[in-house]
């Protein structure tokens, strides 16, 4: 009778202790041979499970010790006259134009945020009466709170690309 109570209140004491239940609490860092045992998973002295970066995060690359991020964007073509590019809030990462003939006639290619041609001028590019054999590049990273849409004051010679999303 005295060997089941001694029992009884030997499980009683583990049962109340989750941490000794769950974890073989180690103050000193852990071994390779600790890590590989079957068992108790082996956490710190506050019972909290220990965790390494062993593993690779998404998008990490150990080898060049870097966290790869990439932007992932639509476009929205070549445009060469007014255009919707976006009826919602949206991002603008960039704006790439380029001159399709000898010279361009000078206007101005106007960036909106808004769903037509009207609203807030997020950039306007002054077009030069001039040749523009190499792409002209505008890096905006804007958020766009109504739409996306592109207004041309010129000719079809000049040619813009939104990137966004």
């Amino acid at each position: 009778m005295m060997l089941l109570r001694l029992l009884a209140l030997l499980v009683g004491l583990y049962a109340t202790d989750a941490r000794a239940a769950m974890c073989d609490i180690r103050s000193a860092t852990p071994t390779f041979a600790d890590l590989t045992s079957i068992g108790a998973l082996i956490c710190d002295t506050s019972g909290n499970l220990r965790v390494t970066l062993g593993t690779l995060i998404a998008g990490e690359d150990q080898t060049n010790n870097v966290l790869r991020v990439e932007g992932q964007f639509s476009y929205s073509g070549n445009k060469t006259a007014d255009t919707q590019v976006k009826a919602s809030a949206g991002f603008v990462h960039n704006l790439v134009c380029i001159g399709t003939d000898a010279a361009a006639t000078a206007g101005t290619i106007i960036l909106y945020d808004n769903t037509a041609e009207s609203g807030t001028v997020v950039m306007s590019w002054a077009v030069q009466a001039a040749a523009y054999a190499q792409p002209v590049v505008f890096p905006l990273d804007v958020v766009m709170a109504t739409g996306i849409y592109l207004g041309f004051t010129t000719t079809a010679d000049v040619t813009c690309t939104v990137s966004y999303r």
